[in-house]
């Protein structure tokens, strides 16, 4: 008679498997931008087709409650559906049809990222690290070679260098969040520095600014060992000590490196674009329709804000004027709800990350919901440790007992 119980265990193993090696190869394509902007990207279709069945599978399966998590992120993801759709009733646009389904599918990705973390806390972590760590080492490897060149500008295998520098904000963030309570190592400090230098190729304002605020943070997490950070001071100590001394001669010499005089040219250039005024962003929309702050006004049809508008260049200003107060509250309900009892330096992390956004529209942009999925995950990481740790004592106490 076959037992029944190790074979469901066994195909429960291979399916929590197959799944697992899903998630690893989303992360190493999900920076690899094939088709045109706005369209599903091969690692999109790569979750949509193979990961979300397991979620299906997963939530039919679920008994008890929901988790706050859970429910703000559904009523946000419904929320959004359901306004771009009332909008789409009334005009027949795209953008109000396309953008309908995109928080629905970055929650769903967040979902599962959730119950593939959940299956082996640790396991995953070290995986997730690899594939990341992968994806990095490609960029780094694809950018200066292959990658397209737009206004001076690298755009890495992404569509355009915005998206290169935010994707190399937030591998930095999830580097972070992923070395948990383990020192940084010199691998981490040789990923840190690729992507440094690919923020220096996308030539973002914003990536380089936020990245510079990154730093100091990272010298002053609680896992970098005592000699990294001395060593990090002492180089600053150094740099510091060169530009009182000698001024001139360090920035002859500083501005002889091709990519630090590329950026103080671009940094030099803040306030004389066109899009670099809050009117250029789109922020006036707020104030001159302040009758959409309460129900939106769904995202897309911009021609309804003047001929030739675009949407608002901000994630948190797009929420609110799209899907209104109802709508952004949902969405801080739901950040809260993640990040609740997480340590400080991923709170500092979401508020670096939602500053990039403050120009650019982030919060669309799946990987950015691949971050808070990996931030809330921390939960089950130590929830397993504390786990392992009490069976030993509960072992330790048996055998004592027996002898």
């Amino acid at each position: 008679m076959i037992d029944t119980s190790t074979k469901n265990d066994r195909n429960t193993e291979n399916i929590s498997l197959f799944f697992a090696a899903i998630w690893l190869l989303y992360l190493f394509l999900s920076p690899i931008y094939i088709f045109s902007k706005g369209m599903p990207q091969p690692a999109d279709y790569l979750i949509l087709l193979c990961g979300f069945p397991i979620l299906i599978f997963s939530m039919m399966r679920h008994r008890g409650t929901m988790s706050k998590v859970f429910v703000f992120g559904l009523m946000f993801a419904g929320l959004t559906m359901t306004i771009n759709l009332i909008h789409y009733g009334f005009i027949q646009n795209d953008r109000l049809l396309k953008h309908s389904i995109y928080y629905v599918f970055n929650f769903c990705c967040f979902l599962y990222a959730l119950t593939i973390f959940k299956q082996n806390p640790a396991l995953i972590t070290k995986l997730t690290y690899i594939a990341v760590a992968a994806s990095v080492i490609f960029q780094f490897i694809y950018a200066p070679i292959m990658g397209n060149i737009e206004l001076g500008r690298n755009t890495g295998s992404f569509n355009n260098p915005n998206q290169l520098a935010y994707w190399c904000l937030l591998c930095m963030a999830i580097i972070i969040i992923l070395k948990r309570n383990k020192p940084l190592t010199l691998l981490d400090y040789a990923l840190f520095a690729m992507l440094l230098f690919l923020q220096s190729l996308a030539l973002s304002k914003a990536g380089i600014i936020v990245t510079a605020l990154m730093l100091p943070l990272i010298i002053f997490l609680p896992n970098m060992t005592q000699k990294a950070r001395l060593f990090a001071i002492g180089g600053v100590l150094i740099l510091l000590m060169g530009i009182a001394l000698n001024p001139e001669q360090l920035d002859r010499r500083v501005n002889q490196i091709e990519q630090i005089t590329a950026i103080s040219e671009r940094l030099g250039n803040i306030g004389s674009e066109s899009d670099d005024s809050a009117s250029g962003r789109g922020y006036n929309r707020l104030i001159e329709n302040p009758e959409y702050l309460i129900f939106g006004a769904g995202e897309g049809a911009f021609f309804r804000f003047g001929i030739g508008e675009q949407e608002i260049h901000s994630g948190l200003a797009t929420l609110l004027f799209s899907y209104g107060i109802v709508g952004f509250g949902f969405f801080i309900l739901f950040l809260s709800a993640v990040f609740y009892k997480l340590p400080l330096q991923y709170i500092i992390l979401l508020f670096l990350i939602l500053l990039f956004g403050i120009t650019h529209q982030n919060i669309r942009f799946t990987y950015f919901w691949v971050f808070l999925a990996i931030a809330h995950s921390h939960h089950f990481y130590f929830m397993q440790r504390q786990q392992k740790h009490d069976d030993e004592v509960e072992e330790e106490i048996e055998e004592l007992e027996e002898t």
